[in-house]
């Protein structure tokens, strides 16, 4: 048997397995436990927020990355645990090589990061790819793309794809649009309903525009008092530039991915 060996040798088989082992081998179950996006279709943990990653994910992260070169769910969250450290340069680099070994959540990060940084048509196009990949997370950020050209009509689509699959702030952001009758026949029943519903999801945003879209439903009918006006139906929380680097589209290499330069 392993452990009727002398104490000498036994103690160099406990070293042995010790090393051996899968669960030390491997940091890729570490990162995935802290830095996975909650909707990441091809997540392997539960996923967590940017502002629950921890320091300690980078580590894991990275030494995941260069454990498995080839496998872009690692190289998009050391990108996420760049971006919660603070280290934008480093989570754009990050997402784009995972963005190039087709992975739909990095088109997504690269969507946001171009977001935040005002190129919205190439942030547009990273969110649709994202979305047509199935990160629906991605509908969120087009609908409030829409948002800010006053488009209700195509934010309130994009919101309702990330309703559909649960994501709160889209679901708060589809009763606003219900509440102020934007995009849609106001419905505040309806509206206040689906606010309420994204406030016990953790939905920040419904929480702070709730009374603001009460007020609204409640105003008198044909008043246009300016301190009732409809507000925006959704602001992207958090919404900062990102010091990435922000190229113009050159072309498409010889395999098909966008070049930028």
């Amino acid at each position: 048997m392993l452990f009727r060996h002398p104490s000498p040798y036994r103690s160099l088989l406990y070293c042995f397995c010790f090393f051996a082992s899968p669960a030390w081998a491997s940091n890729g179950p570490i990162c995935d436990t802290l830095a996975a996006h909650q909707y990441d279709p091809l997540k392997r943990a539960a996923g967590v927020q940017l502002k629950e990653i921890k320091a300690e994910a980078i580590v894991a992260c990275l030494a995941a990355a260069h454990e498995y070169p080839n496998e872009p769910r690692y190289m998009y969250q050391l990108g996420r645990a760049y971006d919660a450290a603070g280290r934008s340069k480093d989570a754009y680099l990050w997402h784009e090589k995972a963005y190039r070994l087709l992975y739909p959540a990095a088109a997504g990060a690269l969507g946001v990061i171009h977001f935040g940084n005002g190129t919205k048509n190439i942030a547009k196009k990273y969110l649709e790819e994202a979305l047509t990949g199935g990160f629906v997370y991605g509908a969120v950020y087009l609908g409030a793309m829409y948002i800010e050209i006053d488009d209700y009509k195509n934010a309130l689509k994009y919101f309702t794809i990330a309703a559909d699959k649960q994501i709160p702030e889209a679901i708060g952001a589809v009763g606003a649009h219900y509440g102020y009758g934007q995009g849609v026949g106001q419905n505040c029943r309806k509206g206040l309903e689906l606010m309420r519903q994204a406030i016990l999801m953790g939905d920040a945003t419904s929480k702070a525009k709730i009374a603001d879209v009460q007020k609204f439903c409640d105003r008198p009918a044909g008043g246009n008092n300016p301190s009732t006006s409809a507000g925006q139906p959704y602001e992207v929380p958090n919404h900062r530039r990102y010091q990435a680097p922000t190229p113009r589209f050159c072309g498409r290499g010889p395999d098909g991915t966008p070049q930028y330069c």
